[in-house]
């Protein structure tokens, strides 16, 4: 409020307008919204344009030793007769903020839709995660890897690199 009763629409990349919060609806044509990634880049005032569409961008430039780290850690998590046998599945349910808790049943339920599929399961999150986590692992009927507060947000993020698959909801596994 502050802001924009002092007309700054922009302050130092806070976006401060109704333009600037919102993403922008689906053009004529289309389902799909602006991304929230969009939003930001349009958010920021810089003397060039953001190119969020170009993967090169997102790159988290994770080195070689995070990289083989994150091997070892699944390496040694999952047994040897499943490990680089069958894909994995990666999965975040924990979140700060308790609007954005999606609930254990319903995590159950799209784990239990999902068992069919002959995955690996690889839990990551906060160490106040890993409890609720744990009882999804117990859950599901294959190799299950529990790894909330175990490992540092790169490192997820390396083990992320690993899963064919991440569901998450808005948290910081996501970013």
């Amino acid at each position: 409020f502050f802001f924009r009763w002092c007309g700054i629409k922009n302050f130092v990349g806070l976006p401060t307008t109704h333009e600037l919060q919102n993403c922008r609806p689906p053009p004529t044509g289309s389902d799909l919204w602006e991304s929230e990634a969009s939003r930001l880049a349009r958010s920021l005032r810089l003397p060039h344009k953001i190119a969020v569409e170009k993967t090169e961008n997102w790159d988290l430039h994770l080195s070689a030793a995070e990289i083989e780290d994150a091997e070892r850690v699944l390496r040694d998590g999952i047994s040897s007769d499943q490990y680089g046998k069958i894909p994995l599945l990666g999965l975040s349910i924990g979140t700060k903020q308790e609007i954005k808790n999606w609930g254990h049943r319903n995590w159950l339920t799209v784990l239990n839709g999902l068992k069919q599929l002959n995955l690996g399961l690889i839990l990551v999150g906060a160490a106040e995660d890993r409890e609720r986590s744990q009882t999804l692992a117990d859950a599901w009927q294959g190799p299950a890897l529990n790894l909330c507060g175990k490992i540092s947000p790169r490192l997820s993020a390396a083990v992320i690199q690993n899963v064919v698959l991440f569901l998450c909801h808005d948290s910081g596994p996501m970013h």
